[in-house]
């Protein structure tokens, strides 16, 4: 099913394939407004644009909450999705 232009679209991507450095089809500015360190891994709560994401990074990575940083999106691992939930394919 064709998406007409305007349709509003949901980006989905796992926290676990986010990434605060490295090449990505879309880097995106975020602040961190609470930082889970948990040993060998921490969750980032990151708002962007008026909404929260989740990023999971590595445990040596020592953030806190206020800073600056830049949320990579890996086009491998970004999903659309249409106002019905449903996943949408075959976009270049």
């Amino acid at each position: 099913m064709p998406i007409e232009p305007g349709t509003g679209l949901t980006l989905g991507v796992r926290p676990e394939h986010l990434r605060l450095s490295g090449e990505g089809a879309l880097t995106v500015p975020g602040e961190i407004v609470v930082a889970e360190l948990l040993g060998g891994e921490s969750y980032l709560h990151v708002r962007i644009h008026g909404q929260t994401i989740v990023v999971k990074t590595d445990g040596a990575v020592t953030p806190h909450r206020g800073d600056r940083i830049e949320v990579v999106l890996p086009a491998a691992h970004c999903h659309l999705f249409d106002p019905a939930g449903r996943r949408v394919s075959g976009l270049a």
